[in-house]
């Protein structure tokens, strides 16, 4: 519930710091980029909140699965509580003090609910907890699929550390109040360790998504939502114009794209797979 009436105050923050305004400051791409990532941002955090909701037990179980997610959320609530008292606008805060405690008060009681969750020991049982694979030709070619977007996930990363310098935020964001330029920089980190987060759990708990663990179901969705997102976006919203030209550029956004299409019919197949195939 705490992450939910978060991700609804998410929705105020547009008008009550001036998004339009500020954004007319900067170029179209670096704009939409800011909005692109301020959506993704409050989708991450209605995840958890689905994730808190329906998948409680798992959470709360002591498995692999419901450690290594209270564990990623623990740390991403421990990073905002960092963020909040240390890097944003003091200004800001100054002339916000009942939202600024509100809000540090609300990330702090999520990062030692999920701290204390993800250290939680299993039993031996739960631990242990053997995993039954499938045994098919498309169980085969889903577990090498796995492995591939796991990875993938990090390739994506590499790319997406040349997009300041190559889009010159540098010289866009300075243009912007202090407090959207370190929410620009804050977005860009939490999707940064997003996408770390999906590699690294696709990695770890490959059985648990080839064996379609219920939780493990409910975050493949979520992961392929997030890039067919992520292709839609790009097809229908980002203008292309204001990206770098060249040939090597042009055939790197072909190459990406089509890592993110790979990525989600991995994920999204699967799931199809386990509910309406198998």
């Amino acid at each position: 519930m705490v992450q939910l009436c978060i991700a609804i105050a998410n929705l105020f923050a547009p008008r009550k710091l001036q998004y339009r305004e500020n954004l007319a400051k900067v170029s179209t791409i670096v704009g939409q980029i800011f909005r692109v990532y301020s959506v993704y941002i409050t989708l991450m955090v209605v995840l958890l909140a689905v994730l808190s909701f329906f998948f409680a037990p798992e959470l709360a179980g002591g498995s692999k699965l419901g450690r290594f997610l209270c564990a990623f959320i623990a740390v991403f609530w421990t990073l905002r509580v960092f963020i909040q008292l240390f890097y944003y606008d003091p200004e800001v805060k100054r002339r916000n003090p009942g939202f600024n405690l509100l809000f540090t008060g609300a990330f702090l009681y999520l990062a030692i609910v999920f701290i204390v969750v993800a250290l939680r020991g299993g039993s031996a049982g739960e631990m242990s907890g053997g995993v039954t694979l499938p045994h098919s030709t498309l169980a085969t070619a889903f577990s090498v699929a796995l492995w591939l977007a796991g990875i993938g996930h990090f390739v994506v990363l590499i790319a997406s550390f040349q997009v300041p310098a190559r889009m010159k935020w540098k010289e866009d964001l300075a243009k912007l109040m202090p407090a959207n330029r370190k929410l620009m920089w804050t977005y860009g980190a939490f999707i940064v360790m997003t996408i770390i987060a999906f590699g690294t759990l696709t990695l770890v708990l490959h059985d648990e998504f080839l064996a379609g663990n219920r939780a493990a179901l409910g975050l493949a969705a979520f992961i392929g939502v997030f890039w067919l997102l992520r292709l839609v976006i790009d097809f229908t919203y980002h203008s292309h114009a204001d990206w770098p030209q060249g040939t090597r550029f042009v055939v790197a956004h072909v190459l990406l794209t089509s890592l993110f299409i790979a990525l989600t019919v991995t994920y999204l197949g699967l799931v199809t797979w386990h509910v309406c195939i198998r």
